[in-house]
């Protein structure tokens, strides 16, 4: 019987913070870089500091986005794909610098390839939407007005 309780005890808590995890994020459209904002740097290929080159490539310019691909289950990875003038050089795929949280992407232009892997073939960017998972902001009105309303006392006594 304990056992029985115990496990009911984890099921309720991790349903709990399951909800609470989601309930914290939200969902924010994103598009792959353009491929005119692409710049190289030695042999990788960056977007400021936000997306790089995976690996080295010899490709010198790029002529234009190919598409996107993305892998998970639910949640996963993007890479933006491009092609280089020379077309019979390797593409050129990009990932965030940082690790994201991209939801499964949905749309008309993205198509499973196989089990986990979804890839969106355009040329045009704005055809492969995808979604990041980001943290809401506290916007917990009363909490705001509390401290603003308490920090303005600065400790003296009257």
């Amino acid at each position: 019987m304990k056992l029985v309780k115990l496990l009911f005890f984890l099921i309720v808590s991790f349903a709990s913070f399951a909800v609470l995890a989601e309930n914290n994020t939200q969902s924010v459209k994103i598009f792959c870089p353009s491929a005119s904002s692409l710049e190289r740097h030695a042999l990788a290929w960056r977007v400021g500091d936000k997306w790089i080159s995976g690996d080295n490539s010899f490709v010198q310019t790029i002529a234009r986005f190919i598409g996107a691909q993305w892998v998970g289950v639910n949640v996963g990875q993007i890479i933006c794909i491009y092609q280089g003038s020379q077309q019979q050089m390797f593409p050129v795929a990009l990932r965030p610098v940082h690790a994201v949280l991209i939801s499964k992407p949905t749309g008309s232009n993205w198509h499973t390839t196989h089990f986990g892997y979804m890839q969106c073939a355009s040329g045009q960017v704005e055809d492969c939407p995808f979604y990041q998972q980001i943290e809401k902001k506290n916007t917990d009105l009363y909490k705001d007005i509390e401290y603003k309303v308490g920090s303005q006392n600065n400790g003296d006594s009257e």
